[in-house]
């Protein structure tokens, strides 16, 4: 009886650290969960004026690698059968606008304070699976929406005033990135910026090249 007996609180035993095991095996699977590498909104205070404000990484684009910059506010697309002549051309198909890298930033600001100031400080290309740089960019050029085009934007952003932005990127380096086939690999587009100082940093949800269109 006695041997009976001392079997069973061992299996009782063996039972309950077998259970103790696998619940703080899940507790710490749970705990131990890495945090999701993408950040497409932030919140920031201004530290000289005070205000909140909400930025947000609406969309972005990767074009062409030798496209330096937005012609399509002063240039249209010209057919390749007239000729071009003394007329302003674009780097594009036929001289036409050519397929330029853009971001678009929006800004949701608080309704106290004053106005603050924004500048974006750089922007880099990421591999969406790794996480890795893979080239800084530039940007510049920066537009706000007004209700019916693009114009002109000094950066300012006032309390309760939402703004719509955009900023162009400079060219991918696209035949260093990836010698092998670019159109096939994701990636996603990080973002740093300062408000009056303040810095955060913000990345697009994954993305792939635009395949290219046939001519």
């Amino acid at each position: 009886m006695k041997i009976a007996s001392t079997t069973g609180m061992e299996r009782s035993f063996r039972l309950a650290c077998l259970l103790g095991v696998a619940t703080v095996f899940a507790c710490t699977s749970a705990s131990q969960q890495p945090p999701s590498q993408t950040q497409a909104v932030v919140k920031v205070t201004s530290p000289v004026t005070g205000l909140e404000v909400t930025v947000a990484l609406a969309s972005a684009h990767l074009g062409a690698e030798k496209c330096t910059h937005d012609e399509s506010a002063d240039l249209t697309p010209k057919s390749c059968a007239v000729p071009v002549g003394d007329a302003a051309t674009g780097t594009g198909l036929c001289g036409g606008p050519c397929d330029f890298s853009s971001v678009q930033l929006a800004f949701t600001p608080g309704t106290g304070g004053q106005t603050a100031h924004v500048h974006v400080a750089g922007a880099a290309i990421l591999d969406a699976a790794t996480g890795a740089e893979l080239q800084s960019l530039t940007a510049y050029t920066p537009l706000v929406w007004n209700g019916t085009a693009y114009v002109t934007w000094d950066e300012a952003v006032a309390p309760s005033t939402a703004s719509k932005t955009r900023y162009t990127l400079s060219p991918p380096s696209w035949s260093t990135i990836d010698t092998s086939n670019s159109y096939s690999r994701q990636y996603r587009v990080r973002i740093d910026l300062t408000v009056d100082g303040a810095a955060v940093s913000l990345e697009s949800d994954a993305l792939s090249r635009d395949p290219p269109v046939a001519t």
